[in-house]
């Protein structure tokens, strides 16, 4: 018994200082787009590691009235956007637990 005893006492010892990470492992990124003609669906959005531009990590829309929001582990990027005969592509860098916000007009007049 005292044997059961003990074991259950070191099982306890040692799991109960074992406590869930609470830091955050990924941070954000929030781009909001302006568009005149509000077709947020002709939008393609494509992210890529700066450590590997052949290959795209996530592609997507904006949805919910131009905004895209993506969580990413921190690193540092570069985003494509395509919009018709438009291309633009910022460098961005993420932060564990932070925004990284992006504005972009894609008005061709402007």
């Amino acid at each position: 018994m005292k044997k059961a005893a003990f074991l259950l006492f070191l099982y306890m010892a040692l799991f109960a200082g074992c406590k869930k990470d609470e830091t955050e492992n990924t941070g954000t990124l929030k781009m909001t787009f302006t568009l005149s003609a509000y077709d947020y669906s002709n939008i393609s959005i494509y992210i890529y590691s700066l450590e590997n531009l052949d290959y795209a990590l996530i592609t997507g829309h904006p949805v919910n009235k131009g905004v895209f929001v993506q969580e990413l582990l921190p690193g540092n990027y570069h985003v494509d956007v395509w919009y018709t005969s438009l291309h633009v592509g910022p460098t961005f860098q993420i932060v564990n637990g932070e925004v990284s916000s992006i504005t972009m007009s894609l008005n061709q007049n402007e």
